[in-house]
């Protein structure tokens, strides 16, 4: 009975003494070089890290990069962590052991290369408040970096001001691809996502849910920037003032296209826009408890081609202080659907489970064929409205393609919107009568930037004439 407690002892000594071996401890200062499994996990001890500006760090599928106290994990040279969908990278921490959690990944004036594709970055935990920068994105802080994350979720991360799960400031093309934001909580505003001071970050295809702000934006709040979001869910987000899914003001002009607001709340609902001029197009905005949308002085805010139902506290509140007509129910669109004048529907879009969080349309929806006709979903049909477009059929199709053509017959105007495109230098738009004419034969209408992926043409209007337009992206 001994001996087989000595063996078992010996054995558990081994396996103990094997898994130190394996442990990389990170000292505080400069890191730079490469990361791989078998060195993982990398502990952080004794205080922050920093990729240095001349410096590169690249970290391989399923590294665990785990702090054992508040610290910063610095970027100001160029970080790629490469994961897989098998084996994701792991920023986090123990908070049973580190109660105070890290500090977020940092990018300040980061190289342009830098890449995060499946990440996990979760129990960041920034320290102080307002007007701190150092109090703002639990996650990750952009400051003049444009890093991509490609398939991340950053979760469980909370800040003392704004940006419980991403903060962006002076970041003109971070891009976020297939992330998920979830969980995040901030003390002041932005839950999930806060953009301010000129940022202007693409998101695609992207969930954010379940976070929550003590004061504005539960799940997304914008001051002075130009986000766009594409094919996005905000769902589930709450905030203790406005806007439980969104709060936007200060000048912003955040763009939504094809997105899905449900079930967020807050004092606004789901949307709350002050002195600002958002853009939604072909989006939904449903059972908000709360407005689907407030305006509070943002008359030159765009909402097109949208659909709203079962916003408990109305679908439109304060429309006066919004684009004039909005709301008015006094004509139809294309689908014989009653709608106001910017085409705006007020139906059930009936998803084929709520409960369940599936947001796909059934075959009855209204939402069908309803979106903007200057967009074309897959599968070449017009846009539908919402994340997740109804599928016609499955012709072949290009998603990288970078010329969209459309059409518009509206007689309020030709209001044209296409994808925006991460790096983007800007766009230009054409317009011609003979669709069949090589490009260099149509007309310039205008160039734009690249926050502005959107355009009212007015120019020689003629309701009764088709137009078609083009839109080359410009790098």
């Amino acid at each position: 009975m001994k001996i087989a407690r000595l063996i078992l002892c010996f054995t558990l000594l081994i396996i103990a003494e094997s898994a130190l071996a394996d442990t990389t401890w990170v000292p505080a200062g400069d890191i730079s070089g490469t990361w791989d499994i078998g060195g993982s996990p990398f502990m952080i001890y004794q205080d922050h890290v920093t990729v240095a500006t001349n410096d590169t760090l690249l970290i391989g599928p399923g590294v665990k990069v785990e702090f054992t106290g508040h610290y910063k994990f610095n970027v100001n040279g160029l970080l790629q962590a490469i994961g897989t969908e098998q084996d994701s990278i792991y920023f986090a921490t123990d908070l049973q052991n580190n109660p105070n959690g890290w500090w977020g990944i940092r990018f300040y004036s980061a190289h342009d290369s830098c890449c995060l594709e499946y990440c996990v970055i979760e129990n960041g935990i920034t320290g102080g408040s307002w007007p701190s920068q150092d109090a703002n994105g639990g996650g990750i802080y952009c400051s003049s970096s444009s890093p991509v994350s490609n398939n991340c979720r950053i979760r469980r991360n909370s800040c003392g001001a704004d940006g419980g799960g991403i903060f962006c400031i002076y970041s003109p093309s971070a891009s976020f691809i297939n992330c998920e934001i979830s969980s995040n909580q901030a003390n002041d505003h932005g839950g999930g996502i806060t953009c301010g001071d000129d940022a202007s970050p693409l998101f695609t295809n992207c969930t954010i849910l379940s976070n929550h702000a003590d004061g504005d934006g539960g799940g997304l709040y914008f001051y002075s920037s130009y986000p766009s979001f594409w094919n996005c869910i905000i769902r589930e987000n709450t905030a203790d003032d406005q806007g439980g899914g969104m709060r936007c003001w200060g000048y912003s002009s955040a763009g939504f296209i094809q997105c899905t607001f449900v079930g967020n709340s807050g004092s606004g609902g789901g949307v709350y826009c002050e002195d600002s001029s958002p853009s939604f197009s072909s989006s939904i905005f449903a059972f908000s408890s709360g407005s689907g949308i407030t305006f509070d002085n943002s008359p030159t805010s765009h909402v097109a081609y949208c659909n709203f139902f079962d916003n408990s506290g109305g679908d439109i509140v304060n429309p006066s202080q919004g684009p004039p007509g909005i709301g008015v129910v006094d004509t139809t669109n294309a689908n014989g659907e009653p709608s106001d004048v910017y085409f705006n529907i007020f139906c059930d879009p009936m998803f084929v489970d709520v409960a369940n969080y599936d947001y796909h349309l059934t075959a009855s929806s209204c939402c069908i064929d309803a979106g903007n006709p200057c967009q074309l979903d897959p599968d070449t049909t017009v846009s539908d409205i919402g994340a997740y477009y109804f599928h016609h059929s499955w012709p072949d199709y290009d998603p990288s393609k970078e010329i969209y053509i459309c059409y518009s017959v509206e007689e309020t105007g030709r209001y044209v919107s296409w994808r925006p495109f991460a790096n983007a230098t800007g766009y230009k738009l054409y317009r011609t009568t003979q669709v069949d004419l090589p490009l260099n034969q149509w007309d310039l209408v205008t160039t734009t930037s690249p926050a502005e992926w959107d355009y009212l043409d007015t120019e020689d209007y003629d309701s009764t004439q088709r137009y078609f337009y083009s839109v080359a992206v410009l790098y």
